[in-house]
């Protein structure tokens, strides 16, 4: 009866180391299909952000050779996996291919992001806080001020990240094209030209000439107290 019974634990705990070693596996294979969909999804995004880049002509390049490196090495994997599928449960097994996306995945953006920016940055307005907190001050400028600072925050934000799908890239350029129009309707109506042209000549990066500061100018900058915020330098 012992003997039974001795027997019969034995057999209950090797069903167990069984069945625990099935749920392991069970358990590792569902991480490494987990990592694998986001090795995947990596990729695909990469994909969709060339061809967005592309499409927008932003980008000519097509990458073919570092996307082919990527699908030889996908390849590979997918057929070690099919003649031995006890090989992805092993903690490096999607390694080779994490690593290759990282590497590709950054020269990529590195170099796109610069294409990016500069076509972001093409058009835009120069646009200086400090200038908007002077522009700030004049009553008939305070609310497209405010509005041509948030938008200015919101495109560089968005500058920071290259787009993947189409929406957001338009978003940028619809926020681009309003604060252009936002910019150039700054203070129409009711700001004399002469004081317009010096105001956006000075928030530019060249700077306003010193021919700009006309007696007109000079006295309108007075009458809302805001010429010491200027300052007169050698280029």
């Amino acid at each position: 009866m012992i003997q039974m019974r001795a027997k019969s634990l034995h057999q209950l705990i090797d069903k167990k180391q069984i069945l625990r070693a099935e749920q392991n596996y069970i358990e590792a294979y569902k991480l490494r299909r987990n990592q694998l969909q986001n090795e995947v999804e990596r990729v695909i995004q990469l994909c969709q952000m060339i061809n967005l880049m592309w499409k927008y002509e932003i980008c000519t390049k097509d990458y073919k050779d570092e996307l082919q490196t990527l699908r030889s090495i996908a390849v590979k994997l997918k057929e070690q996996f099919e003649e031995s599928p006890e090989w992805i449960k092993g903690q490096g097994a999607l390694r080779p291919l994490k690593l290759k996306i990282d590497s590709i995945k950054k020269e990529i953006e590195e170099e796109i992001k610069t294409k990016w920016e500069e076509y972001v940055k093409k058009g835009l307005p120069s646009v200086h806080n400090d200038m908007l907190t002077v522009l700030g001050k004049i009553p008939s400028f305070s609310v497209k001020v405010d509005r041509i600072r948030i938008l200015n925050r919101e495109i560089y934000e968005q500058m920071g990240n290259i787009p993947v799908l189409e929406r957001n890239l338009k978003d940028v350029i619809t926020k681009k094209n309003e604060l252009i129009e936002e910019w150039n309707s700054l203070g129409a109506d009711d700001v004399p030209a002469a004081v317009l042209r010096f105001i956006r000549s000075a928030a530019s990066d060249q700077g306003a000439l010193l021919t700009h500061l006309t007696p007109e100018v000079l006295l309108w900058l007075k009458q809302f107290n805001i010429q010491s915020f200027f300052k007169i330098r050698m280029q």
